[in-house]
């Protein structure tokens, strides 16, 4: 989703991919802020280890009795019995998925098929997004990950978000991975091109129906059918369209 805004911006001085609009779904506000952020869901689960294959055991059996239930209803998806802690757990082990298939994919192309696996998988159970960054963003003039803050923040591109009228964002006020002072300047430059929902944290109101009218009106029906539209955002993972 930020790489959306990004884009439009650049875009914005030359269209040569003739896009005529831009759609963001929770784009973090400022990148490292959201990486610190799911570094911390991850290590508080850390933090008391005895019952730790208790907690993950439990929040497993929910996730699969879901997945099994045939009969469960989208419209009565904001009543998962999931508790905020538990929440927060599928969504840092989902991003740190992520997170380990990218540099699974670096390592093997910076050393060749000839990889220990197993040690490589060694090295990259203990990175969080952090030790990501400094091992594989910074370059020679920049010390820290947080010299990348300005670099990597949407406050870079305010003239674009307050002078052009050809993009829409989605977020939420319970985002974990965006702050409220971070949202309250966004919606400041933004405007009516921000559509704020009051709760769904990240991703988690593709289901409701004012989102789903509301993107169906984003889209002309001569590009994407508002059925497509409607069977793509049910399942919806990513933040850009």
């Amino acid at each position: 989703a930020m790489t959306t805004l990004f884009l439009a911006e650049n875009e914005n001085k030359n269209n040569t991919l003739n896009i005529s609009k831009y759609i963001a779904i929770n784009p973090p506000v400022e990148l490292i802020y959201a990486m610190n952020q799911i570094d911390t869901n991850t290590a508080q689960w850390h933090k008391n280890p005895d019952n730790l294959k208790e907690r993950v055991a439990l929040t497993a059996s929910k996730v699969l009795s879901l997945l099994q239930d045939e009969t469960i209803e989208k419209e009565k998806i904001n009543t998962l019995p999931f508790s905020e802690e538990e929440a927060k757990f599928i969504t840092g082990f989902i991003m740190h998925q992520k997170l380990s298939d990218l540099i699974f994919t670096i390592e093997k192309m910076k050393t060749g098929k000839n990889t220990d696996i197993s040690e490589l998988y060694n090295q990259i159970r203990g990175m969080n997004y952090n030790k990501y960054a400094q091992k594989y963003l910074l370059d020679s003039s920049e010390k820290t990950v947080s010299s990348l803050n300005n670099e990597t923040s949407l406050l870079k591109i305010t003239d674009f978000l307050k002078n052009n009228n050809n993009y829409t964002i989605y977020h939420t006020l319970d985002d974990y991975l965006v702050s409220p002072k971070q949202l309250s300047l966004l919606k400041n430059y933004c405007k009516d091109k921000m559509i704020l929902f009051n709760n769904g944290s990240h991703l988690g109101f593709l289901y409701r129906k004012e989102f789903i009218n509301s993107l169906k009106n984003q889209i002309p029906e001569t590009k994407i059918s508002k059925e497509k539209v409607h069977n793509e955002v049910s399942i919806e993972s990513a933040g850009g369209i």
